[in-house]
């Protein structure tokens, strides 16, 4: 073993001594507060759990209930055999007046710097914020609140975007979580980056999840836009199942190298562009280098649980 390879082999293990005692008691914190949770959680990265847990139970109707907030490009089988085939579906919009309504509530509304309940402030004040920390913000969000949004509520309900889900979970969809979160273009490190979900990263929420997008501003290349990595040919490693969410230490070029060939795409467009995924496949939001992306996004799922990653 050269020594380059044995240096880096005795960091690795250091890394992972280091890092086992905190993995543990998190793990046994989940069993204790809620063991179903700790069961998706442990074994829902291995991609015959996925397929065996969430066995259909409903095909549903097979005809999408239409929607007065959404207008898509596909017929309903178009989309749930992307969503099959590729992971992710982009092809529909929010119409103008929800977008309207969507952002001017945003601006109202309460948000948190970089997530921190501690930082509250009317997103119009955030200059005078920054100003009193020092510092620049790189997120704000909204935590819960936009579910006390009149047009944000209706759209968890919405009969189309749940037809969808009912279709691809093979089950009544249940609507787990949600954000609308501010993305702003400052300087941040690699694990600022990785902190904020800007590096390719997997989500495993339940043993499958489907993610609902909108964007609430323009965006295009350089104003964080979402990407993703096509399923495709190219199967996860049995290493990086193991893995799970854990693979978000991975950096993106040794990801890219692996499944790059599954295609990487970009998702760019206007004011309400929305796109719908299975976030089990690697994706991020790219770090904005100009302007500021607003996006609004929602979650359903199989099964509910007691608790949840950040709930222990």
């Amino acid at each position: 073993m050269s020594a380059v390879r044995e240096a880096r082999v005795w960091r690795r293990c250091r890394s992972i001594a280091r890092k086992a005692p905190a993995y543990v008691a998190k793990k046994y914190q989940y069993l204790a507060a809620d063991p179903s949770f700790f069961w998706m959680s442990t074994v829902a990265r291995f991609e015959f759990a996925r397929e065996w847990a969430t066995r259909p139970k409903d095909k549903g109707s097979g005809i999408a209930g239409s929607s007065p907030l959404i207008r898509a490009a596909h017929d309903s089988a178009t989309v749930l055999k992307t969503l099959k085939t590729e992971g992710y579906y982009v092809g529909f919009t929010l119409v103008p007046d929800a977008v309207s309504e969507l952002i001017a509530c945003a601006r109202r509304t309460v948000c948190y710097g970089d997530r921190d309940p501690n930082l509250p402030f009317k997103i119009d004040d955030r200059a005078m914020l920054e100003q009193k920390l020092g510092r620049k913000l790189r997120l704000a969000n909204h935590f819960e609140q936009q579910l006390e949004w009149p047009v944000f509520s209706r759209l968890t309900r919405d009969p189309w975007l749940n037809e969808i889900a009912r279709g691809y979970l093979g089950r009544e969809p249940l609507f787990l979580r949600s954000e609308v979160l501010w993305s702003f273009a400052t300087p941040a490190t690699y694990d600022e980056r990785r902190s904020a979900a800007q590096e390719l990263h997997c989500d495993i929420n339940d043993f499958k999840t489907l993610k609902v997008f909108f964007y609430l501003t323009d965006v295009g290349p350089n104003n964080g836009p979402h990407q993703y990595i096509k399923k495709g040919p190219v199967k996860r490693t049995l290493k990086h199942q193991m893995l799970g969410q854990h693979c978000a230490s991975i950096p993106d070029d040794t990801l890219l190298s692996i499944y790059g060939g599954n295609q990487m795409v970009t998702v760019c467009g206007p004011a309400g562009t929305g796109f719908v995924g299975d976030p089990y496949y690697f994706h991020r939001g790219a770090h904005p280098c100009e302007g500021c992306r607003v996006l609004a996004q929602m979650e359903f799922g199989c099964r509910t649980y007691r608790t949840w990653y950040f709930d222990v």
